[in-house]
């Protein structure tokens, strides 16, 4: 047996640590938690940010898919009904078809339509109707139509043949002056406007809203926007746009100027994220 020094010299041998030890062991896992808390952090802010990012740059696609769609069908001279730089009024088409001759004594229109969609038929509102003249200027007729289905007798004994998935229609009042065979069509007065948002109030944050005149139908097709957002307009013979609004039946296309946002500031920052878009569109697709 070793003699009771030895024993105490093998369990002094075997003790833990010491308090100074334990000190510097917690000193340094705060410092690799401190360490790895700010990049965890700094990362989460990131991440946030460009998610942001995204947000502000969906904001703005969506705004434009809408307007684009209508204004590419609008007719060259004609289509817009007022203007200024945060909003516009339009004749958007919606129905095509062909002039068949005149009803009779109802006073009204036979119209060969071409295919349409039947729910956008169904539920469009009407604002009134224009035709082509022989020296290809188009005639509006700002009231809001009749419209009744009808058979195709008058359009046949026209020579004018109703397209399989299409119809025949009355419209009324009659459109006085038109020839047969001429094309005509259907359109509803919608308004484009920049103007506070509903879907994020505050701070004077706006949204593009469409609006259908006839009814009143009123969409925030997106938001939030900044308060810079607007429109400028293209003139005919001229290859850049202006904000000075030229006479209505001189504009060829609109240019939207978004300050899209996103709906909140990112982590670590005062301001929502923004995402600047400056795009073009020229009716029925004719550059000025």
């Amino acid at each position: 047996m070793p003699p009771p020094t030895m024993r105490r010299g093998h369990q002094r041998r075997r003790a833990g640590f010491t308090l100074v030890e334990l000190l510097i062991g917690l000193v340094i896992v705060g410092v690799v938690g401190v360490s790895m808390l700010r990049l965890m952090l700094s990362q989460n802010r990131f991440y946030d940010r460009q998610s942001q990012q995204r947000g502000a740059r969906s904001v703005a696609r969506a705004s434009i898919n809408f307007l684009q769609s209508e204004a590419r069908m609008i007719e060259t001279a004609g289509g817009v009904v007022d203007a200024d730089a945060h909003e516009v009024s339009l004749r958007v088409p919606y129905a095509l078809g062909l002039i068949c001759g005149s009803a009779g004594a109802g006073g009204a229109t036979v119209v060969s339509l071409l295919p349409v969609d039947s729910s956008m038929f169904a539920s469009a509102a009407p604002a009134g109707a224009a035709w082509r003249a022989s020296d290809g200027s188009y005639a509006y007729v700002d009231t809001p139509p009749v419209i009744t289905s009808t058979g195709a007798s008058i359009c046949a004994s026209a020579g004018i043949v109703t397209l399989p998935g299409a119809g025949t229609i009355t419209v009324s009042p009659e459109l006085v002056g038109a020839e047969s065979g001429a094309p005509m069509f259907l359109y509803q007065r919608v308004t484009y406007a920049f103007a506070p948002s509903m879907l994020a109030p505050g701070g004077g944050r706006m949204g593009l809203w469409r609006t259908v005149e006839s009814t009143g139908a009123s969409e925030e097709l997106t938001a939030p926007l900044g308060a810079a957002s607007h429109f400028r307009f293209y003139r005919v013979g001229r290859d850049t746009s202006d904000i000075t609004v030229p006479p209505l039946d001189e504009i060829r296309g609109l240019e939207l100027l978004l300050e899209a946002e996103s709906l909140r500031p990112a982590q670590g920052r005062a301001a929502p994220e923004q995402a600047p878009l400056r795009t073009g569109v020229f009716f029925a697709n004719v550059t000025p």
